[in-house]
């Protein structure tokens, strides 16, 4: 996604204190940490899914296909 490590973190910090995700550290590598969805982060992401697939949905149909770029 190129972004810095900063602007990654802020955006985790703000979806662990969502309680949408925890951090642990990683099994594999103590150095590293492991981020893991809780079950509101699961419905979260299901929520945002279905927007995104309504939205897509919304946009083929609001868009005639011959306009589409090929």
């Amino acid at each position: 996604m190129r972004m810095d490590r900063a602007t990654t973190m802020a955006i985790v910090n703000r979806l662990e204190a969502k309680g949408y995700l925890v951090r642990r550290k990683s099994r594999s590598d103590g150095r590293k940490q492991a981020l893991n969805l809780t079950d509101p982060g699961r419905r979260a992401l299901a929520t945002a899914k279905r927007a995104i697939q309504q939205h897509e949905q919304w946009l083929s149909r609001a868009l005639p296909k011959e306009k589409w770029p090929s």
